[in-house]
This record gives structure tokens, sequence and C-alpha cells, in this order.
């Protein structure tokens, strides 16, 4: 039995073709996008739309951007219908879809009492205003709870 991807793009085949061939031609790039950019740069790219033979591609970080400028000529060889690629920083939300995983990882949420941050914000110099030492508990914690050290052996 075909998946619901293959059914779609025979009902679209016969509908609008222009726009399934379209659809195939960037479903083929997003399967093949670590491939064409390296594994590395594809955890922060992903190629969204395929609009007048211009690949549209969303990143995560300015440097990835950079190197996906960089790397134009080879995009563009890979997939002989591209014309010009645009880069955007993120998706725009009418392409964005919720089913999809990229750029979407979200860690653990940190919970900290204030008794822990009122604890330690004891132990700061006298002339810090009470504000300030709950701020800097209140970061410090957070960041030994987001990025514990490796306990030794």
């Amino acid at each position: 039995m075909k998946n619901d991807n293959e059914k779609v793009n025979i009902i679209l085949k016969k509908l609008v073709p222009e726009l399934a061939s379209r659809m195939a031609v960037l479903e083929r790039i997003k399967k093949y996008w670590a491939s064409i950019v390296g594994s590395s740069l594809a955890k922060y790219s992903v190629p969204y739309d395929l609009k007048n033979n211009t690949l549209y591609i969303a990143v995560k970080t300015q440097h990835a951007a950079h190197i996906l400028n960089s790397m134009k000529g080879n995009i563009k060889r890979s997939e002989k219908s591209i014309s010009d690629l645009k880069i955007t920083n993120g998706i725009p939300l009418e392409y964005f879809n919720k089913n999809q995983k990229v750029f979407l990882k979200k860690s653990n949420e940190i919970k900290i009492s204030d008794d822990e941050v009122n604890t330690l914000a004891k132990n700061f110099p006298k002339n810090l205003s009470q504000e300030t030492a709950n701020a800097l508990a209140h970061l410090i914690i957070f960041f030994n709870k987001r990025f514990p050290e490796k306990e030794k052996k």
C-alpha cells in the first residue's frame, strides 16, 4: 500500500501538474539535503519552498546562512531546476508545519525554587542589592542544572 505522500502526489499530478512537479523536486531535495550540504550543516538548515526556480532555505544561525551562501553553486548543481537561493533566518509561519521537527528541539523545563535562590543569594557580598543577588543566584542555579558537570570517575 502506498504511503500518504505518494497518494497526494498522484492526485496532484492529475489536478495541477506544475505544482506536483515542484513539490516532487522539493521533496527530493529535502530527502537528500544532508548529502547535498553535509550532515553538520543540514542540522542547521532546511529547504522549505521552491518557487519560480528559487529554493527557499531556512537556517538556524547566521553562520549556517554564510556557509550556505558560499555553497550556492553546489546546491544549484544538485538540482538543475534551481536557478537561485533565498536564505531566511527561520521558517516563515505560513510554511511552518507543526508536525515538522525542524528547529523544534526543546530542552526540559528547569524549575528553580525561591529557597534555592535565597540560600545562594545569602552568600554573595553585602554590597550587592537583593535584586542583583537573586538574579545572579538564579542564573548560577539555572546554568548548573542546564549544563551539569560530568561526574569525575
